[in-house]
């Protein structure tokens, strides 16, 4: 057998769901692989918590059902969308305030939060788009500088926590400094007020 974890780095998506979910299944494959995400997310990240992660995990495998997720992709992936991503972010959100009590369990719900950000990050100008023609709720501050900073402070982990220092995202060793570099400045924003509100007014 040969499995390929989150090899290059902490911060993954869900690195540590991953590897103890196909460890569970080489010792058993015959186990329920659902039965076994429940229970890592209750004991990872709290039964509060876990709620809101589990409808996430739901809500992408839904988004992508049916398009092929391969390793390089031609297409534009269905849950990198506004939509869907809106409701990732909305439901990370939930978890953080869901896990906020505990300094442990929050740091975990953050560091697994960092690939939705990742996402809104590296596509944010189209996004902006998108909410705008939806007339949608934009879910993150309106400046993408601010995200950015955000999106940092969590990579730079807790003290005495390894596991909570992000410094790689991808196997090609991109860090989290050369990938935020662009992200300095707000680019101009032509995404307001969406069309139809604008005609309301």
């Amino acid at each position: 057998m040969f499995e390929q974890g989150a090899y290059a780095g902490y911060g993954s998506e869900m690195g540590e769901l991953r590897a103890w979910v196909l460890a569970q299944l080489l010792w058993n494959p015959q186990q329920d692989d659902r039965a076994l995400i429940k229970e890592f997310l209750d004991g990872y990240y709290g039964k509060p918590a876990a709620k809101p992660i589990g409808r996430y995990l739901e809500l992408m495998h839904k988004e992508s059902e049916g398009f092929y997720l391969a390793c390089f992709l031609r297409k534009d992936p269905p849950h990198l969308r506004f939509k869907p991503l809106a409701e990732a972010e909305r439901l990370w959100q939930h978890a953080e305030k869901a896990a906020g009590a505990d300094p442990e369990l929050l740091a975990r719900v953050r560091v697994s939060h960092l690939p939705v950000r990742y996402a809104f990050l590296s596509r944010w100008v189209s996004l902006r788009r998108d909410c705008w023609e939806q007339n949608a709720v934009w879910p993150l501050p309106q400046s993408r500088r601010i995200v950015a900073d955000e999106f940092a402070s969590v990579c730079q982990g807790v003290p005495g926590k390894e596991w909570t220092h992000v410094r790689t995202l991808n196997e090609r060793g991109l860090s989290v400094e050369e990938f935020l570099k662009p992200f300095a400045e707000d680019p101009p924003d032509k995404f307001g007020t969406p069309p139809a509100k604008r005609l309301l007014n």
